[in-house]
């Protein structure tokens, strides 16, 4: 994994324009060199994570309550493809219920981010889950790690 803070991959897929644009604004003032690409829904993703020229994300940031087919479904699905078993994937989410959190962290993802409520926390947030060594990440991953805050 090459998540430093250049060239980064990065997957978005959230059906709120807003989220999507505040999410676009903050990681590119954060001045990181990065691929970042957006979907508004689980499908649109799959189809293109599972096309030959998709380039692999460095993280896949993944909101829950998505049309057609929500983010728990989702996870469940990436996670059975081999070549996305190192994918980081981060929930995204307004939702931080226990029963969210601990059945994404058993169907594989790697960190839960409850949306920050402003700019300044979103971009405080991305900054600190870009800078993330994910490699010692994985070593010490327990429900209690698995939530991101500041």
């Amino acid at each position: 994994m090459k998540l430093s803070a250049k060239n980064i991959g990065i997957v978005l897929i959230d059906d709120d324009l807003e989220d999507r644009m505040f999410f676009e604004e903050a990681l590119q003032e954060l001045n990181a060199e990065h691929n970042y690409r957006r979907f508004q829904c689980c499908h649109e993703a799959l189809i293109y994570l599972t096309t030959p020229e998709a380039v692999i994300p460095d993280i896949l940031l993944l909101n829950l309550n998505l049309p057609s087919v929500d983010g728990k479904a989702f996870l469940k699905t990436i996670r059975a493809i081999d070549k996305f078993a190192p994918v980081p994937i981060a929930i995204y989410a307004t939702s931080s219920t226990d029963q969210d959190k601990h059945e994404t962290f058993t169907d594989g993802a790697n960190i839960y981010i409850t949306k920050p409520r402003d700019y300044y926390h979103l971009r405080e947030t991305l900054k600190k889950v870009i800078k993330l060594q994910w490699q010692y990440q994985y070593l010490n991953l327990n429900i209690h790690t698995f939530m991101v805050s500041l």
